[in-house]
């Protein structure tokens, strides 16, 4: 800590800078065929349930970066990822580490939410998870697919709760600094797409209400 090696906070430490972080999980975690090793798995399987999103993160991120930000190449974590969604008896544990890790790992992310409303579980932290999926243009369809279907029917005002569906689409469609105008268009081309449907407004909300965004005169 005096060297500037570990950053104090409160009762614990993190590691600075993060590249060393990534140097000493590469060389402890992975084997020469570049696959984990059985540490990694120890390390998830012993890790207390809060910290699965540290540790899903730490890997998943390791992986994105040697990958040179490919997340089409990030086949690392698959496994951990899969027994992430069969944590039933830590259901809010799995749900905070998906969303800490969804950006690293935007594939597995999306299946993980498809899983969740397979099921019929439809959890405030599940938009969360798609909006950081669809921070790589490849997924922004399939996330707002799964958003407009988690928000389509959903009766609240999406002014009052940040994870509504809807409002997170708007938000999706709206002009950012920044913000590439592909990945707008890829949102925007999605509502318009809606349009087409015979029941696209025969839902409590509907297409326009996220398609406004792209409209705004200011933001």
């Amino acid at each position: 800590a005096e060297g500037g090696i570990l950053y104090r906070r409160g009762h614990q430490y993190r590691l600075m800078p993060d590249l060393l972080g990534d140097f000493i999980i590469e060389r402890s975690c992975l084997t020469p065929e570049d696959r984990l090793n059985t540490l990694a798995d120890r390390v998830f399987n012993a890790a207390p349930r809060d910290l699965l999103g540290n540790v899903l993160v730490n890997l998943g991120r390791l992986d994105w970066r040697r990958n040179s930000g490919d997340v089409s190449k990030n086949y690392l974590v698959d496994h951990l990822w899969r027994a992430l969604l069969q944590s039933t008896d830590h259901r809010d544990a799995a749900l905070d580490a998906a969303t800490a890790a969804a950006f690293y790992n935007p594939r597995q992310a999306l299946r993980f939410v498809e899983q969740q409303m397979d099921e019929g579980k439809t959890p405030k932290q599940l938009s969360t998870i798609l909006k950081r999926v669809s921070y790589h243009q490849e997924y922004v369809r399939p996330a707002c697919e799964l958003l407009w279907e988690l928000g389509r029917d959903d009766g609240r005002k999406e002014n009052s709760h940040p994870e509504h569906g809807v409002r997170v689409l708007k938000e999706l469609v709206a002009v950012e600094p920044g913000k590439p105008i592909s990945f707008n268009r890829a949102a925007v081309d999605f509502g318009l797409s809606l349009l087409a449907q015979p029941d696209a407004f025969s839902y409590s909300h509907s297409p326009f209400d996220f398609l406004s965004g792209i409209l705004s005169g200011e933001g």
